[in-house]
């Protein structure tokens, strides 16, 4: 529904789709974007533990196609744990079937041609990294 999820909302919202506490802080970075065989695609990313106590991060994965009416779609995320000072590489494996939208020409999901942004981040409305990818 617009303007009812994550997807279509534009205006602030007071708990963001991912939303949570921690007791530490992570700092996001060397996003990596890989087109694979088979039309996948490989997204890593390095995440640092940069407080003083031991806590879980859950990464998110975010597409953005232009000209598609979402603003961003949950592709995946991962659970980390991290100790102080502590950096992990995780990657994520988005599929063709991921990336498909509907095609309105041919009333069927289609990969559409063109440019799609990879977003990552620790909730919908805290993005850390982006990046972008030509899809064909």
């Amino acid at each position: 529904m617009k303007g009812k999820t994550y997807r279509f909302c534009e205006k602030p919202v007071l708990y963001p789709f991912g939303y949570g506490l921690s007791y530490t802080d992570f700092e996001y970075s060397n996003l990596k974007i890989d087109p694979l065989a088979n039309d996948k695609l490989r997204v890593s990313v390095a995440i640092k533990n940069t407080g003083k106590m031991a806590g879980d991060e859950v990464a998110q994965l975010y597409i953005h196609q232009a000209g598609q009416t979402a603003i961003k779609e949950l592709k995946g995320f991962k659970r980390i744990n991290l100790k102080p000072g502590e950096s992990k590489s995780i990657t994520f494996i988005v599929t063709k079937e991921q990336l498909k939208r509907y095609d309105v020409k041919k009333d069927e999901m289609a990969l559409l041609p063109g440019k799609a942004d990879v977003l990552v981040g620790t909730s919908s409305a805290d993005i850390r990294l982006r990046g972008s990818v030509s899809l064909r």
